[in-house]
């Protein structure tokens, strides 16, 4: 039972790392036209946010148990990396410390802690009530 559990939790993290992985190509891009970095650099954290509240969804679903724990962990990892690639580039070019970047990104972060907790309330919502549609119908 246990083996089974561990098993379906690192599907779901898989899971949620391939769809994130797939769907990434559809994120924003920064073009000549679009001049407002800031207006740019938010809707691809909302984009990153609705994307992983999807991938949580359907990881959630495939756990069959409480995902809320390993979504949000999964979102600060990824958070962490990020934020780090970015400190790097700019550290390059600038005199920027890793705070003032883990600043500015901080609203991404709590986007993707709201999606990872929405979406996995919803991945385990809609696997309850697919269970439940079911054993009732049998």
């Amino acid at each position: 039972m246990i083996v089974s559990e561990t098993k379906r939790l690192i599907a779901a993290i898989l899971i949620v790392l391939g769809i994130g992985a797939l769907l990434n190509p559809y994120s924003p891009r920064l073009d000549a036209e679009l001049s407002n970095f800031d207006q740019v650099a938010l809707w691809a954290q909302i984009n990153s946010a609705i994307r992983y509240f999807f991938a949580v969804a359907v990881g959630a679903v495939v756990a069959r148990r409480n995902f809320i724990g390993p979504a949000v962990l999964i979102a600060v990892v990824m958070w962490g990396i990020v934020t780090y690639i970015l400190y790097d580039i700019a550290r390059a070019a600038t005199d920027i410390s890793f705070a003032k970047v883990a600043a500015d990104g901080i609203t991404g972060l709590i986007l993707m802690i709201i999606a990872a907790i929405s979406g996995a309330l919803i991945g385990k919502w809609f696997y309850q009530h697919e269970l439940a549609q079911c054993t009732s119908a049998t």
